[in-house]
């Protein structure tokens, strides 16, 4: 079979030869090859590189206008950022604080302590005189004297007033035969009787009686 890349070509059948353009053997009839398809799929196949390379092109063109546009809005940014004005700082106030006066205090009055009533440093007579007063105790005369005047004594430790020993046989208000310790001397039976809880803070049993001559 001869070579079809001639200016001619010849019929694979027959052997007669051919034109470039020529379809059919003008011998046998046959359909003969295309030289124009041969030489184009040469061409394409040659070409291919070139549209490779083309597309290469292309994609580096819009590789480059990408990187182009984000290189311009990064130096938009930095010149916005670079213009923008400053903040400006908050005034300072030109109020001035007025001056704080701390209250007067008052130092608290010292306590005023309660008053204290003076010991009686020993028991009294019964004076000349009528009254009532708040009996302590009643010793009778067989005890010595010396024990209705301890009863004297702790009663006045304990605070009582007018505290004093009376024999109740020189009174005829009092029944006879007794030492009488006794608290207090009044002039009415209500003045003794509300002294009587006094006598009673102070541990003992007392009662209120006359006193006359």
């Amino acid at each position: 079979m001869s070579s079809t890349e001639g200016p001619y070509g010849t019929c694979p059948r027959c052997g007669a030869p051919a034109a470039p353009e020529q379809e059919y053997c003008l011998e046998c009839g046959l359909r003969l090859p295309s030289t124009r398809s041969r030489f184009g799929a040469r061409r394409r196949w040659y070409a291919a590189p070139a549209l490779w390379s083309l597309l290469a092109l292309l994609v580096l063109a819009g590789l480059g206008t990408a990187v182009a546009v984000a290189v311009t809005r990064g130096e938009e940014e930095q010149t916005l950022t670079a213009t923008a004005p400053p903040a400006r700082a908050p005034a300072p106030s030109t109020t001035v604080p007025e001056p704080t006066t701390a209250p007067a205090t008052t130092p608290p009055a010292p306590a005023t302590p309660p008053p204290t009533t003076p010991v009686q440093e020993r028991p009294i007579d019964w004076p000349d005189r009528d009254g009532y007063t708040v009996v302590l105790e009643s010793i009778p005369t067989a005890s010595s004297r010396q024990r209705a005047l301890q009863t004297a004594r702790r009663a006045m430790r304990q605070g009582l007033q007018d505290v004093g020993v009376l024999a109740s046989s020189n009174y005829p208000s009092l029944q006879p035969g007794y030492y009488v310790v006794f608290a207090g001397i009044y002039d009415t039976t209500a003045d003794a009787v509300e002294a009587l809880p006094e006598a009673g803070d102070a541990g003992f049993e007392a009662y209120v009686r006359p006193v006359s001559r």
